[in-house]
């Protein structure tokens, strides 16, 4: 496996030109189709692949040894979603880092090339990021806001260069606009190793590459949006609960990083929701052609979706009011913060 694949252009014993950094942590679900999609790139430059573990126990480690990676460990108590990637831009050999997560499978076997090509539109980008497309298993809601939210860069395979002029009226629009500005997502994006030696990632819960983003953008760098580097990948819990978790880790980290507080209030929860799920509904049963039996269940996952959304945004953004112990019990984060 290691011959053919280095044919394909990954370098273990000279420098690469590009490193691929990846944390995990019982990633089994997606771990195999995500590693091999990787080592199946064509390329016209050299790859190398980091594999950062912290402490993984479901056989994610076991399949990760069948790829030339270069696999580190660390305790999970260590890890932090800047600090762990940092760790990785510290090893890496490349001048171009590359950082996808454990559940998301590049799309095709130009992923890499085209992420990369975001590099050579201007000398001052910094950062590249790609199109995130939904699983098949996915509800069609979901589905639905992660093709809004790209389509708002680009509604075309065409690159989008983004920019901050430095003028009142550039500023003014930043202040508009802040996270179509700053959005960066670890998901499926790219840094220039000598800008991250400049603008590292900072500490923060979930909103390390938004952070990264908008310090790129605030200090004269330039950020690409390339559709046609896309991954596969979005969320899906086996409970609610789990649901809820990653809510309260969301909103909360927005709040620490933005001062971003969601509106919610326990008196009109229920009513909202209500409003919610009947405007999802309208959508399921006009814009999707699943089985009828399928549209009434994701009209019933889209309730509790929303309310445990809802509710994992009011006590998030009421996180410093929440002892310890209890944010413990909230996030889904192994350090809660």
């Amino acid at each position: 496996m290691t011959d053919e694949l280095c044919k394909k252009g990954v370098s273990f014993i000279k420098a690469a030109d590009v490193s691929i950094i990846l944390p995990t942590y019982n990633g089994i679900t997606y771990i195999g189709e995500v590693l091999h999609a990787v080592f199946s790139q064509k390329t016209s430059f050299s790859y190398e692949m980091i594999v950062i573990d912290s402490g993984s126990t479901d056989g994610t480690v076991e399949v990760i040894k069948q790829y030339p990676v270069r696999l580190y460990h660390i305790d999970k108590k260590q890890f932090g979603h800047g600090k762990t990637r940092n760790f990785g831009a510290e090893l890496a050999q490349g001048q171009y880092l590359v950082y996808i997560t454990q559940d998301a499978t590049p799309a095709d076997d130009c992923w890499l090339e085209e992420l990369i090509e975001g590099f050579q539109l201007d000398p001052m980008v910094g950062c590249v990021y790609g199109k995130q497309i939904a699983r098949p298993e996915c509800d069609p809601i979901t589905r639905r806001h992660l093709v809004q939210h790209f389509e708002a860069f680009s509604k075309t395979d065409a690159p989008l260069v983004q920019y901050l002029e430095n003028t009142p009226d550039g500023w003014e629009k930043f202040r508009e606009k802040p996270y179509w500005y700053g959005f960066n997502s670890n998901v499926n994006s790219a840094l220039k190793k000598e800008v991250w030696q400049k603008i590292k990632f900072r500490e923060a819960l979930y909103t390390e590459d938004q952070l990264i983003g908008r310090d790129i953008i605030v200090n004269g760098w330039k950020k690409v949006y390339a559709p046609k580097a896309a991954v596969i990948h979005s969320h899906h819990y086996p409970s609610m609960i789990q649901y809820f978790r990653r809510f309260f880790d969301e909103l909360r980290g927005m709040e620490m990083a933005f001062g971003y507080k969601e509106e919610v209030s326990l008196l009109t929860l229920i009513p909202e929701c209500l409003a919610m799920t009947v405007n999802d509904a309208r959508y399921i049963f006009k814009e999707t052609d699943d089985p009828l039996r399928k549209k009434i269940y994701w009209v019933y996952f889209r309730w509790w979706f929303n309310f445990y959304r809802k509710l994992g945004a009011y006590f998030g953004r009421r996180h410093r009011r929440i002892p310890y112990f209890i944010r413990k019990l909230f996030s889904l984060e192994r350090n809660p913060g």
